[in-house]
């Protein structure tokens, strides 16, 4: 009889295995079309986006700040131009999170899962790792490179600049303590949610108590 009770109880441990793995193999599906899905519209996002800019509204907005003979001189502009790259620096952040949060938790789900042989999760790490740094990367210095030029091209112009008599330029540093503030409004809002969890399992343990 006790045999019998064994043999049910591995038949048993065998169906939960399998359906635990069908679960975390389901789960790599779902965030390996959230990641690609996500890599296609960051980069048609950023190609649309820049054919707009550049085309439409770049030389628009130069030719009206030149024509109201507004440049580095004049502090509103710099202030201005200092808070839209500082913005688009923390987008660029919130690009990367977009990328890297399907990516990590698919890698995580690859490595927990049984049927997925060393070999097989050595070449999915390495191709998703490969894929996500080449499409990171690119659309960071080419964010960065272009926000930055971009910005001085179309705001900023200086007619004393040649002379040594500067405006307020040194006022763009203003744009790398935005994403600063970002940081810790995210570690802040993390806290909280850290602070939430704690509370709950206190309540649970009372519960049980």
């Amino acid at each position: 009889m006790s045999i019998k009770i064994k043999e049910k109880n591995n038949k048993n441990k065998v169906k939960e295995i399998d359906e635990q793995e069908k679960q975390v193999f389901k789960r790599i599906l779902v965030k390996f079309r959230q990641y690609w899905r996500v890599l296609l519209v960051l980069m048609f996002s950023y190609i649309v986006c820049y054919m707009i800019w550049a085309f439409l509204f770049s030389e628009t907005v130069r030719v009206y700040f030149r024509s109201k003979d507004l440049d580095a001189k004049t502090i509103w502009v710099v202030i201005l131009a200092a808070l839209l790259q500082g913005s688009l620096f923390c987008m660029d952040g919130f690009v990367t999170s977009l990328l890297k949060s399907p990516f990590s938790q698919m890698n995580q789900s690859i490595n927990a899962s049984s049927i997925i042989t060393d070999e097989e999760k050595d070449y999915l790490t390495f191709r998703n790792t490969n894929s996500n740094e080449n499409c990171k990367e690119t659309l960071k210095k080419f964010g960065i490179i272009t926000i930055t030029s971009e910005l001085v091209r179309v705001f900023l112009r200086n007619k004393e600049a040649g002379k040594g008599n500067y405006g307020f330029e040194y006022l763009m540093a203003l744009s790398y303590i935005i994403p600063l503030v970002y940081v810790f409004w995210d570690i802040w809002r993390s806290y909280k949610v850290l602070k939430k969890i704690k509370n709950r399992l206190k309540k649970s343990q009372k519960s049980f108590a």
